[in-house]
């Protein structure tokens, strides 16, 4: 029952932080930096993000392979 439960909340806190943490850092660029800047930050949080689904989503396709 403890390997059901930890394999349920990892994944879901694996999505919620660094979600929040984007949603943080736009919201914080947008409100407190010039457009110049908050632009910089949303593009750096959109490809860090794509690069992390790719490497997750093509390790997870590479298990299933096996």
């Amino acid at each position: 029952m403890l390997e059901f439960i930890r394999g349920c909340i990892r994944p879901y806190l694996a999505f919620l932080f660094p979600t929040a943490i984007a949603v943080m850092a736009i919201l914080f660029a947008f409100r407190f930096a010039d457009r110049e800047m908050a632009e910089l930050v949303l593009t750096f949080v959109l490809a860090s993000g794509s690069t992390i689904l790719g490497f997750y989503f093509g390790e997870r396709s590479q298990r299933h392979k096996e």
